[in-house]
């Protein structure tokens, strides 16, 4: 039975079958994307969070040891182009910058939420070809109902001449 249009011994079997894979994997693509891009940014938030420690800690007061005013701090990420370490900062710590990591904690959470939606479309293709569950749902819907009163309307005016 064809997954597409739901017939038994359809001629384009094969091609809907080609059509469901094409889409199945550029869901998967986006997906996949989608999560490194979020591990990434988790990655970069922790590093941000002990970065932001050390630069606020070079100025503390006794009882707290001061920091090495010559000290190297590093802050690194990876390049999302090409994958590879990209050093965002490196030098002494009292010429660091602060940088606050709720920008970074705000950027992951949109990722995540990112994510969590090309997730829900992974299956997509199955569920929009006829006879899955998000189709039947259209063919219930007010929408669908108005696109084929307009279709059999056009049909019999192209037909009979009239409406």
């Amino acid at each position: 039975m064809c997954e597409l249009c739901a017939n038994y011994g359809c001629k384009y079997d094969e091609l809907h079958t080609t059509e469901v894979d094409m889409y199945t994997r550029y869901f998967e693509h986006l997906y996949h994307d989608a999560y490194f891009e979020q591990q990434r940014l988790q990655a970069l938030h922790k590093n941000a969070c002990w970065f932001a420690f050390e630069v606020q800690c070079a100025t503390w007061n006794p009882p707290w040891p001061p920091s090495h005013p010559d000290s190297i701090l590093e802050l690194s990420s990876v390049d999302t182009l090409n994958y590879k370490p990209k050093t965002v900062y490196r030098g002494p710590v009292h010429d660091a910058p602060y940088i606050p990591p709720t920008i970074i904690a705000k950027e992951v959470e949109m990722a995540k939420l990112h994510t969590e939606e090309c997730y829900s479309h992974l299956l997509d293709a199955y569920t929009y070809a006829p006879g899955g569950c998000h189709w039947r749902a259209l063919m219930e819907g007010d929408s669908y109902k108005m696109y084929e009163y307009w279709r059999s309307s056009e049909v019999r005016m192209s037909h009979n001449g009239q409406c």
